[in-house]
């Protein structure tokens, strides 16, 4: 049986993390530096914690 990542780490925000990722690419002036600053600097951890979780798992 075949496990989605996503669902591997389930508290990761991945619907929000897709969410910013189309705003970004799409959303020319309409970026809130604020938003993604904080993003940056509270965010990332967690998700590269993750994503290390999963590379070594797999």
């Amino acid at each position: 049986m075949i496990i989605p990542l996503f669902e591997l780490r389930p508290e990761i925000p991945w619907r929000q993390i897709k969410g910013m990722r189309d705003h970004i690419a799409h959303g020319y002036f309409e970026i809130n530096a604020e938003l993604v600053y904080d993003v940056v600097n509270k965010g990332l951890m967690p998700l590269k914690e993750a994503l290390s979780y999963l590379l070594n798992e797999l």
